[in-house]
């Protein structure tokens, strides 16, 4: 089946109903929570609770004061979203078609950089530098971090994945113990 990630720029009124629940990563990853609108993913956060802040896929999810919490439904859609993300680019040309629909409410800028995120490979590491070169905001490293960190999509736009040049971690919502383990986890399924 060839599963796509397919990011839009969309908001949503705010009377539409919110759908968000919790589930659990693989490995020693440790929880998730995951929300919906209309069938767009709008907010994947490492932890347990539904987030509300200044980060974009955060306020949207403040604005809906109709929510539905569904654990089972989170779980079924952070597996399909393991699945699709450790799949490699050849076998997802062998398979059929699967879309996982994600909506994001940022500006332009964000959106790009979250675009090039989509671009780092499973299993690897991209330093911020390599991330504002694809962008074209060479002199921009620290325009490029800040719109890193504000990623509404944890895990499915890896974020992850971006390291400092000097080889260490850098910082990350979920936390550095959590970046540490994502690494290691998806290190291990490349190697498997």
């Amino acid at each position: 089946m060839h599963q796509v990630i397919t990011i839009e720029q969309k908001t949503f009124s705010a009377d539409k109903v919110l759908l968000w629940g919790n589930a659990q990563a693989p490995d020693d990853i440790g929880p998730m929570t995951v929300a919906a609108i209309d069938d767009h993913i709008v907010n994947v956060n490492f932890g347990n609770q539904l987030l509300a802040s200044s980060k974009p896929g955060e306020k949207m999810l403040s604005a809906h004061q109709q929510r539905r919490r569904d654990d089972q439904w989170a779980q079924q859609t952070i597996d399909k979203i393991i699945q699709i993300t450790q799949n490699s680019v050849s076998e997802l040309l062998r398979q059929q078609s699967s879309t996982l629909k994600l909506a994001v409410d940022g500006t332009d800028f964000q959106y790009q950089v979250w675009q090039a995120l989509l671009t780092i490979p499973f299993g690897q590491q991209k330093s911020y530098k390599q991330i504002a070169m694809l962008v074209n905001q060479v002199d921009g490293v620290r325009a490029v971090a800040q719109a890193i960190g504000a990623n509404p999509l944890g895990y499915i736009v890896p974020c992850h994945r971006v390291i400092r040049d000097n080889g260490e971690l850098g910082g990350f919502a979920g936390g550095i113990i959590v970046k540490e383990a994502l690494l290691r986890w998806e290190s291990s399924q490349k190697a498997a």
